[in-house]
């Protein structure tokens, strides 16, 4: 058996599984790249990475001080994305075992996210090193050249794609204008609810295939054991297509 790839494909497929409805309504979700469904694995990534911190892979950066209290950021942090990344530790001296970091009080970064800020100058020539969080990343998706997510939290973040995409599912049917006919506005008003009701099972889903409740800030706890990747047996039609013209 070829071994699972955690990319893009593997991730459409398997929130293509989860998404569907046995009732066959018009409303599609674009696949291609760029179109609705990257959309919803954008905005999950986000949500995922701040609840699943990941730690920017560039330990051998380093700026060097200048006898100011001021270092540029994209001098330190040249993976800092802009809107979402956040400092975590300052190390000053580097290189030390066990790793020496800075007060927390003596060192900020400014609110433009331009500057690393600091009580006291870095003597000159020596280097300091900043560990600061950045987004995870699917091979396949934008510029992800490999996945950051583990296997074993693939699951979840696959669930938290499907609850996105029911959101958007359930935006092209309440938009859309009311037929003629009251069935017909009966059936788009039913379809919107049963993604509404399947967005609620499926964040549900993520939240216990992460360790964490629903509306719960805290640090994430992972078990070690099964994990079911089916929600549960979805069957009907998908609800994903091309655009027209679309490779």
């Amino acid at each position: 058996m070829p071994a699972f790839s955690y990319n893009r494909g593997a991730l459409l497929d398997r929130i293509a599984a989860f998404v569907r409805d046995a009732a066959g309504p018009s409303a599609r979700l674009t696949v291609d790249v760029g179109g609705d469904i990257d959309v919803c694995i954008d905005a999950a990534l986000t949500e995922f990475s701040r609840e699943v911190p990941r730690e920017a892979a560039d330990p051998d950066t380093l700026a060097t001080g200048n006898g100011t209290r001021s270092i540029p950021l994209g001098e330190i942090a040249p993976s800092w994305v802009a809107d979402f990344s956040s400092a975590l530790e300052l190390e000053y001296p580097v290189d030390e075992l066990p790793p020496t970091f800075l007060d927390k009080r003596n060192w900020t970064v400014d609110a433009a996210c331009s500057r690393v800020l600091l009580a006291s100058a870095i003597t000159d020539g020596e280097s300091v090193r900043l560990r600061y969080t950045v987004r995870h990343a699917v091979e396949g998706f934008a510029d992800g050249t490999a996945t950051t997510i583990s296997a074993a939290l693939w699951p979840a973040f696959a669930c938290l794609c499907a609850a996105y995409a029911c959101v958007s599912l359930q935006a092209v049917n309440t938009g859309t204008t009311d037929g003629t006919l009251g069935a017909e506005i009966s059936n788009f008003r039913t379809k919107a609810q049963e993604r509404s009701d399947l967005e609620r099972k499926l964040r549900d889903r993520y939240a216990s295939l992460l360790g964490t409740k629903q509306n719960d800030s805290s640090v994430p706890t992972f078990g070690v054991g099964f994990i079911n990747h089916d929600l549960d047996d979805w069957t009907g039609e998908t609800y994903f297509h091309r655009r027209p013209g679309a490779d």
